[in-house]
């Protein structure tokens, strides 16, 4: 295995929630709000999906590995692209707290939603937020071990 699958492997779970809460806070903010989802919207989102995954892939490809650090586990890999990594972190965290923060607002403030997409975006508020959290200790971590040396 190589650092871009450890790379992928890290982003994946968040760049799941990435396509699906931006899908979600684009139907907020439509004119009635929170309408269900028509049938291409699961397709589109998988698809943005392997977008994402394949757009990650690539940078880790392109660039070369450091020959002059020694990385003695399979989890520092992932530190040979902290660069790249900490770039995608930070701007998953802010891409997260921005849709949490429009969805949540949307839902606040419009009355008549059906009960199950209501509960759908509650849920997808917490599942942003929870992302943020973890991608704040992942750019903690990245900071940490990968630009001190």
């Amino acid at each position: 295995m190589s650092s871009a699958d450890f790379e992928e492997a890290i982003f994946s779970l968040s760049y799941m929630h990435l396509v699906f809460g931006f899908e979600m806070a684009i139907r907020s903010l439509k004119k009635v709000p929170f309408q269900p989802r028509n049938k291409w919207a699961n397709i589109g989102c998988i698809l943005g999906f392997m977008v994402l995954l394949i757009g990650t892939w690539i940078p880790t490809r392109i660039m070369p590995e450091e020959k002059t650090k020694c990385y003695g586990d399979i989890i520092w890999q992932p530190f040979r692209n902290v660069k790249t990594g900490a770039g995608i972190s930070a701007s998953l965290t802010f891409a997260f707290l921005t849709m949490a923060a429009i969805i949540g607002l949307q839902l606040y403030n419009t009355r008549d939603v059906d009960p199950n997409e209501r509960i759908a975006g509650s849920r997808m508020v917490y599942y942003l937020i929870a992302s943020a959290i973890l991608q704040v200790g992942s750019l903690a971590i990245r900071f940490v071990f990968g630009f001190a040396n």
